[in-house]
Protein backbone atom coordinates (compact mmCIF):
# COMPACT_ATOMS: atom_id res chain seq x y z
CA UNK A 1 0.00 0.00 0.00
CA UNK A 2 1.53 3.50 -0.98
CA UNK A 3 1.79 5.87 1.99
CA UNK A 4 -0.57 8.27 0.93
CA UNK A 5 -2.99 5.79 0.39
CA UNK A 6 -2.24 4.77 4.52
CA UNK A 7 -3.27 8.41 5.27
CA UNK A 8 -6.37 8.60 3.84
CA UNK A 9 -7.17 5.23 5.59
CA UNK A 10 -6.25 6.96 8.96
CA UNK A 11 -8.57 9.41 8.39
CA UNK A 12 -11.17 6.79 7.18
CA UNK A 13 -10.47 4.37 10.63
CA UNK A 14 -10.77 7.54 12.61
CA UNK A 15 -7.14 8.30 13.36
CA UNK A 16 -7.19 11.61 12.68
CA UNK A 17 -9.57 13.85 10.37
CA UNK A 18 -6.24 16.08 8.78
CA UNK A 19 -2.61 15.27 7.98
CA UNK A 20 0.94 16.72 6.62
CA UNK A 21 3.94 14.79 5.68
CA UNK A 22 7.20 15.07 4.54
CA UNK A 23 10.20 12.79 3.91
CA UNK A 24 13.53 13.78 2.95
CA UNK A 25 16.36 11.58 2.11
CA UNK A 26 16.90 9.42 -0.20
CA UNK A 27 13.13 8.90 -1.20
CA UNK A 28 11.62 12.30 -0.91
CA UNK A 29 7.51 13.39 -0.61
CA UNK A 30 5.38 15.52 0.55
CA UNK A 31 1.46 15.36 1.19
CA UNK A 32 -1.15 16.66 2.85
CA UNK A 33 -5.02 16.19 2.96
CA UNK A 34 -7.83 16.22 5.47
CA UNK A 35 -11.44 18.77 5.82
CA UNK A 36 -9.73 21.52 7.09
CA UNK A 37 -6.56 21.62 4.86
CA UNK A 38 -8.42 21.27 2.14
CA UNK A 39 -10.20 24.43 3.22
CA UNK A 40 -6.90 26.68 3.42
CA UNK A 41 -5.86 25.25 7.24
CA UNK A 42 -1.83 25.26 7.15
CA UNK A 43 -0.39 24.81 10.93
CA UNK A 44 -0.80 21.91 13.59
CA UNK A 45 -0.57 22.16 17.22
CA UNK A 46 2.88 20.02 17.09
CA UNK A 47 2.98 19.94 20.28
CA UNK A 48 6.10 18.27 22.32
CA UNK A 49 7.64 18.43 18.87
CA UNK A 50 8.21 22.17 20.06
CA UNK A 51 10.88 20.23 22.42
CA UNK A 52 12.28 18.87 19.68
CA UNK A 53 13.06 21.70 17.66
CA UNK A 54 14.87 23.80 20.96
CA UNK A 55 16.65 20.32 21.13
CA UNK A 56 17.77 19.95 17.65
CA UNK A 57 19.22 23.79 17.82
CA UNK A 58 20.69 22.83 21.33
CA UNK A 59 22.74 19.95 19.48
CA UNK A 60 23.88 22.71 16.83
CA UNK A 61 25.15 24.56 19.54
CA UNK A 62 26.95 21.39 20.96
CA UNK A 63 28.65 20.31 17.43
CA UNK A 64 29.67 24.18 17.43
CA UNK A 65 31.49 24.13 20.64
CA UNK A 66 29.33 26.73 21.78
CA UNK A 67 27.76 25.03 24.52
CA UNK A 68 28.37 21.44 25.98
CA UNK A 69 26.04 19.03 27.51
CA UNK A 70 28.18 18.97 30.89
CA UNK A 71 27.66 22.97 31.31
CA UNK A 72 25.47 23.08 34.28
CA UNK A 73 22.21 25.55 34.16
CA UNK A 74 24.08 27.80 36.73
CA UNK A 75 26.36 28.98 34.36
CA UNK A 76 24.16 30.70 32.66
CA UNK A 77 21.49 31.36 35.00
CA UNK A 78 23.07 31.78 38.40
CA UNK A 79 19.90 33.40 39.84
CA UNK A 80 17.71 30.05 39.73
CA UNK A 81 17.64 28.66 43.78
CA UNK A 82 19.32 24.92 43.80
CA UNK A 83 20.90 24.41 40.92
CA UNK A 84 23.71 21.85 41.97
CA UNK A 85 25.03 19.39 40.01
CA UNK A 86 22.56 20.12 37.59
CA UNK A 87 23.56 20.01 33.69
CA UNK A 88 21.88 20.59 30.38
CA UNK A 89 22.42 17.34 29.96
CA UNK A 90 19.73 16.30 32.61
CA UNK A 91 17.26 19.34 31.20
CA UNK A 92 17.14 18.04 27.96
CA UNK A 93 17.11 14.24 28.82
CA UNK A 94 13.67 15.46 30.94
CA UNK A 95 14.79 14.27 34.26
CA UNK A 96 14.33 16.92 36.70
CA UNK A 97 11.69 16.73 38.21
CA UNK A 98 11.42 18.30 42.13
CA UNK A 99 11.11 21.95 42.38
CA UNK A 100 10.63 24.33 45.09
CA UNK A 101 7.25 25.28 43.87
CA UNK A 102 3.90 22.91 43.10
CA UNK A 103 4.39 21.43 39.55
CA UNK A 104 0.07 20.84 39.23
CA UNK A 105 -0.49 24.91 40.64
CA UNK A 106 2.12 26.01 38.07
CA UNK A 107 1.14 23.68 35.08
CA UNK A 108 -2.35 25.27 35.68
CA UNK A 109 -0.98 29.38 35.79
CA UNK A 110 -2.95 29.82 39.27
CA UNK A 111 0.48 31.10 40.80
CA UNK A 112 2.32 33.30 38.16
CA UNK A 113 3.38 33.60 35.22
CA UNK A 114 5.72 30.57 34.34
CA UNK A 115 8.96 31.84 33.34
CA UNK A 116 8.80 34.08 37.01
CA UNK A 117 8.35 31.40 39.31
CA UNK A 118 11.35 29.17 37.34
CA UNK A 119 13.64 31.60 37.73
CA UNK A 120 12.88 32.52 41.46
CA UNK A 121 11.80 28.97 42.93
CA UNK A 122 14.01 27.21 41.18
CA UNK A 123 14.33 23.40 43.02
CA UNK A 124 14.44 21.45 45.27
CA UNK A 125 15.70 17.88 46.70
CA UNK A 126 18.16 16.66 43.79
CA UNK A 127 16.50 13.12 42.77
CA UNK A 128 18.17 10.95 40.02
CA UNK A 129 15.03 8.26 39.22
CA UNK A 130 14.07 9.80 35.79
CA UNK A 131 10.58 10.73 35.28
CA UNK A 132 9.51 12.58 32.02
CA UNK A 133 8.73 16.08 32.51
CA UNK A 134 7.98 19.00 30.78
CA UNK A 135 9.45 21.76 32.70
CA UNK A 136 13.08 21.00 31.81
CA UNK A 137 12.48 22.16 28.67
CA UNK A 138 11.27 25.39 30.01
CA UNK A 139 15.23 25.94 31.65
CA UNK A 140 16.50 25.33 28.45
CA UNK A 141 14.41 28.07 26.73
CA UNK A 142 15.57 30.21 29.40
CA UNK A 143 19.24 29.57 29.06
CA UNK A 144 18.42 30.22 24.86
CA UNK A 145 16.69 33.58 25.78
CA UNK A 146 19.68 34.62 27.38
CA UNK A 147 22.37 33.69 25.18
CA UNK A 148 20.47 35.49 21.72
CA UNK A 149 19.18 38.03 24.15
CA UNK A 150 15.23 37.56 22.63
CA UNK A 151 12.32 35.59 23.07
CA UNK A 152 12.79 31.63 22.44
CA UNK A 153 10.26 32.03 19.54
CA UNK A 154 12.81 34.84 18.21
CA UNK A 155 15.72 32.72 18.44
CA UNK A 156 14.11 29.26 16.97
CA UNK A 157 13.26 31.11 13.76
CA UNK A 158 16.30 32.77 13.28
CA UNK A 159 18.81 30.20 14.26
CA UNK A 160 17.09 27.30 12.49
CA UNK A 161 16.41 29.65 9.50
CA UNK A 162 12.70 29.07 9.32
CA UNK A 163 10.00 31.25 8.43
CA UNK A 164 8.15 32.96 11.05
CA UNK A 165 4.76 32.48 9.49
CA UNK A 166 5.19 28.63 8.93
CA UNK A 167 7.18 28.12 12.20
CA UNK A 168 5.66 30.27 15.27
CA UNK A 169 4.27 30.46 18.82
CA UNK A 170 0.51 31.11 19.26
CA UNK A 171 -0.40 32.07 16.27
CA UNK A 172 -3.92 32.95 16.95
CA UNK A 173 -3.25 35.04 19.65
CA UNK A 174 -0.58 36.56 18.27
CA UNK A 175 -2.70 37.37 15.06
CA UNK A 176 0.09 36.04 12.47
CA UNK A 177 -3.10 34.22 11.53
CA UNK A 178 -6.82 34.14 11.36
CA UNK A 179 -8.34 31.22 13.17
CA UNK A 180 -8.99 29.34 9.85
CA UNK A 181 -5.39 28.63 9.17
CA UNK A 182 -5.05 26.82 11.97
CA UNK A 183 -5.74 22.97 11.78
CA UNK A 184 -8.21 22.33 15.12
CA UNK A 185 -7.45 19.24 17.13
CA UNK A 186 -9.72 16.22 17.11
CA UNK A 187 -9.91 15.19 21.10
CA UNK A 188 -9.58 11.61 21.56
CA UNK A 189 -12.51 10.06 23.25
CA UNK A 190 -10.98 9.62 26.39
CA UNK A 191 -10.64 12.97 26.99
CA UNK A 192 -14.00 12.81 28.25
CA UNK A 193 -15.68 15.90 27.13
CA UNK A 194 -12.84 18.12 27.43
CA UNK A 195 -12.64 20.86 24.96
CA UNK A 196 -9.16 20.78 24.31
CA UNK A 197 -7.32 24.37 23.31
CA UNK A 198 -3.96 24.10 21.71
CA UNK A 199 -3.63 27.52 22.76
CA UNK A 200 -4.68 27.55 26.37
CA UNK A 201 -1.69 25.79 28.04
CA UNK A 202 0.88 27.31 26.82
CA UNK A 203 -0.61 30.76 26.65
CA UNK A 204 -1.48 30.78 29.86
CA UNK A 205 1.71 29.70 31.91
CA UNK A 206 4.35 31.06 28.68
CA UNK A 207 5.93 27.74 28.94
CA UNK A 208 5.92 27.73 25.29
CA UNK A 209 9.23 25.80 25.38
CA UNK A 210 7.19 22.63 26.32
CA UNK A 211 4.71 23.30 23.54
CA UNK A 212 2.96 25.98 22.01
CA UNK A 213 4.77 25.89 18.33
CA UNK A 214 2.38 25.75 15.37
CA UNK A 215 4.00 24.35 12.48
CA UNK A 216 3.69 20.92 9.93
CA UNK A 217 5.45 18.51 8.43
CA UNK A 218 7.20 20.16 5.86
CA UNK A 219 8.85 22.73 7.51
CA UNK A 220 9.95 20.51 10.15
CA UNK A 221 11.57 17.60 8.62
CA UNK A 222 12.98 20.26 6.03
CA UNK A 223 15.09 21.71 9.38
CA UNK A 224 15.77 18.81 10.81
CA UNK A 225 17.39 17.27 7.56
CA UNK A 226 19.21 20.53 6.77
CA UNK A 227 20.56 21.15 10.68
CA UNK A 228 21.24 17.41 11.17
CA UNK A 229 23.63 17.49 8.23
CA UNK A 230 26.67 19.29 9.49
CA UNK A 231 25.82 17.92 12.60
CA UNK A 232 26.44 14.20 11.76
CA UNK A 233 28.98 15.12 10.33
CA UNK A 234 30.90 17.18 13.50
CA UNK A 235 30.35 13.57 14.48
CA UNK A 236 28.26 14.47 17.62
CA UNK A 237 25.27 12.77 16.58
CA UNK A 238 26.97 9.58 17.31
CA UNK A 239 27.22 11.05 20.53
CA UNK A 240 23.61 11.74 20.58
CA UNK A 241 22.40 9.39 19.74
CA UNK A 242 23.68 6.99 22.51
CA UNK A 243 22.48 6.91 26.41
CA UNK A 244 23.72 10.06 27.70
CA UNK A 245 22.92 9.48 31.43
CA UNK A 246 25.46 6.49 31.62
CA UNK A 247 27.68 7.37 34.03
CA UNK A 248 25.44 10.09 35.90
CA UNK A 249 23.57 7.85 38.47
CA UNK A 250 20.03 8.25 36.44
CA UNK A 251 17.76 5.36 36.49
CA UNK A 252 14.77 4.06 34.58
CA UNK A 253 16.61 6.51 31.31
CA UNK A 254 15.23 5.95 27.56
CA UNK A 255 16.40 8.87 26.63
CA UNK A 256 19.34 10.69 24.65
CA UNK A 257 19.51 14.28 24.56
CA UNK A 258 16.08 14.93 24.13
CA UNK A 259 15.63 12.36 21.56
CA UNK A 260 13.93 8.64 22.49
CA UNK A 261 15.87 5.57 20.96
CA UNK A 262 13.18 3.49 19.55
CA UNK A 263 13.03 -0.14 20.02
CA UNK A 264 14.35 -2.55 17.51
CA UNK A 265 11.34 -4.12 16.93
CA UNK A 266 9.61 -1.33 15.65
CA UNK A 267 11.68 -1.45 12.38
CA UNK A 268 10.67 -4.65 12.06
CA UNK A 269 14.16 -5.85 10.83
CA UNK A 270 15.32 -3.34 8.42
CA UNK A 271 18.69 -2.30 9.08
CA UNK A 272 18.83 1.82 10.62
CA UNK A 273 22.02 3.15 11.88
CA UNK A 274 21.56 5.58 15.17
CA UNK A 275 17.17 6.09 14.99
CA UNK A 276 16.32 8.39 17.03
CA UNK A 277 12.56 10.06 17.32
CA UNK A 278 10.34 12.24 19.19
CA UNK A 279 6.41 12.01 19.69
CA UNK A 280 3.99 15.11 20.99
CA UNK A 281 1.09 14.80 22.45
CA UNK A 282 -0.56 15.47 19.41
CA UNK A 283 -0.53 13.03 16.63
CA UNK A 284 2.80 14.91 15.25
CA UNK A 285 6.49 12.53 15.27
CA UNK A 286 9.68 13.15 13.69
CA UNK A 287 11.95 10.22 13.24
CA UNK A 288 15.68 10.74 11.69
CA UNK A 289 18.67 8.38 11.07
CA UNK A 290 22.39 9.06 10.10
CA UNK A 291 21.99 5.88 7.66
CA UNK A 292 20.33 5.53 5.37
CA UNK A 293 20.59 9.17 5.92
CA UNK A 294 16.69 9.73 5.75
CA UNK A 295 14.19 12.15 7.96
CA UNK A 296 10.31 11.59 8.63
CA UNK A 297 7.62 14.17 10.04
CA UNK A 298 4.08 13.47 9.93
CA UNK A 299 1.95 15.77 11.79
CA UNK A 300 -1.86 15.59 12.44
CA UNK A 301 -4.91 16.91 14.58
CA UNK A 302 -4.96 13.91 16.76
CA UNK A 303 -4.62 14.93 20.61
CA UNK A 304 -4.37 11.55 22.79
CA UNK A 305 -4.75 11.27 26.76
CA UNK A 306 -3.17 8.56 29.32
CA UNK A 307 -6.90 7.38 29.99
CA UNK A 308 -6.47 5.92 25.98
CA UNK A 309 -4.03 3.59 25.91
CA UNK A 310 -5.23 1.88 22.74
CA UNK A 311 -5.72 4.47 20.87
CA UNK A 312 -2.38 5.54 21.37
CA UNK A 313 -1.40 1.91 20.61
CA UNK A 314 -3.28 2.18 17.49
CA UNK A 315 -1.59 5.25 16.56
CA UNK A 316 2.30 4.47 17.36
CA UNK A 317 1.38 0.90 15.01
CA UNK A 318 0.25 3.28 12.29
CA UNK A 319 3.64 5.64 12.85
CA UNK A 320 5.89 2.37 12.54
CA UNK A 321 4.10 0.97 9.72
CA UNK A 322 4.77 4.22 8.14
CA UNK A 323 8.19 4.73 8.85
CA UNK A 324 9.03 0.81 7.62
CA UNK A 325 7.09 1.46 4.26
CA UNK A 326 9.41 4.59 3.96
CA UNK A 327 13.00 2.36 4.35
CA UNK A 328 11.13 -0.39 2.01
CA UNK A 329 11.24 2.51 -0.54
CA UNK A 330 14.44 3.28 -0.73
Amino acid sequence: MGISKMFEEGVVNGLFTDFDVCVKGPVEMAFSGGMHVSAGAQLFDVSSLTKASVNLLMWKLFSEGTLSPDDALSKFLPSVPNTQGRLLRHFMSYVVQDYGFDYEMLRRGSIGPCKDVLMKQGFGQWNKKFAYDNFSSAYIGLLLEKIFNQDIEGVLQSELEVDKGQFAFHPVYRNIYRPVHVVPTRPDEGLRGLVHDPLSFAHQTENIVSAGLFSNASVIASVFHRILDPIIRSGFYEIGSQNQLEGYGISDYDYSLGFDIPYEHNLQGIYVEAPLVFAGWTGCRVFFAKHPRITVCITTNRVFCADTAESRKRFSEFFWQVINQVFRMT
